[in-house]
């Protein structure tokens, strides 16, 4: 997964925002989605975001799985991410 290069993302309040510069669109991300943001900005896969969110939430395994990939799927319906092939 690459963050696209159109992306701005800064931490405003306890909240993350993030700026399409592209598109000119404004996200706002909640607790949890700002923590996937983060642990993906840094390049971690997706296996390790979801072993370091379980370590900190109790949430069942395979409701943060389907948590993160809707993420996922919605970071790039809008453009702020690309998903790469293995």
């Amino acid at each position: 997964m690459i963050i696209t290069k159109n992306t701005f993302a800064q931490v405003v309040d306890d909240e993350m925002v993030i700026l399409n510069t592209e598109s000119g669109e404004y996200f706002g991300l909640d607790e949890m989605g700002a923590l996937m943001w983060q642990h993906f900005s840094q390049d971690d896969s997706i296996q390790e975001t979801f072993d370091r969110i379980s370590d900190i939430y109790e949430v069942e395994s395979a409701q943060l799985q389907n948590d993160i990939f809707t993420f996922i799927q919605k970071l790039e319906n809008v453009g702020l991410i690309q998903i790469k092939a293995i």
